[in-house]
């Protein structure tokens, strides 16, 4: 066949460059190579972390029609680290977790819903349950090479305050009864 040509000739026309190489024609080849293993990953432990509902006291209904369920009045984000502090370190990745309700997502989220994670037409659209959980994880799995008792699991907590600091403390300050 034309292919079978084409190989041939290919390989008839090419210049052997290890053989222009002087060093490589003092290598000995007739020996037995030692085996050799692929690289094995070794995960010593791994640690599954789920993160279900995170709660401050400050809470209220945020929809303006103030029906809709009591959740945090304000937007915030969970970053989940792993440090050893033996070594004083992080060990890990950052894993962020959004466990914001959907209508505080929303006073938050610039983007229109559909532009989300990527865009799309709605004829692959896979369903709501799982576009959320591939959106907003709540689960990840840590490894740790070499564990000990040193190694803690942290998590940071950012809040989104937004105007004055005023009007952002507000909420947070004991109202005072002017009528005494």
């Amino acid at each position: 066949s034309t292919r079978e040509a084409e190989i041939k000739l290919k390989s008839e026309s090419r210049v052997k460059l290890f053989a222009l190489d002087p060093d490589a024609q003092k290598l000995d080849f007739s020996g037995v190579e030692p085996e050799v293993k692929p690289f094995e990953e070794k995960f010593g432990k791994k640690i599954l972390v789920k993160c279900n509902d995170l709660s401050f006291n400050l809470q209220s209904c945020v929809a303006e029609n103030e029906e809709g369920p009591t959740t945090n009045v304000e937007p915030f984000f969970v970053t989940l680290s792993l440090f050893d502090i033996k070594i004083n370190r992080k060990i890990s990745a950052d894993f962020h977790v959004d466990l914001n309700h959907h209508s505080v997502r929303h006073m938050i989220s610039s983007a229109p819903q559909q532009m989300m994670n990527g865009s799309s037409d709605g004829s692959h659209r896979i369903q709501d349950t799982y576009e959320t959980m591939l959106q907003y994880p709540k689960q990840g799995i840590f490894s740790v090479t070499c564990p000990h008792p040193d190694i803690f699991l942290v998590a940071r907590i950012e809040k989104v305050l937004q105007g004055s600091i005023t009007h952002c403390a507000e909420p947070y300050m004991k109202s005072s009864d002017s009528a005494k």
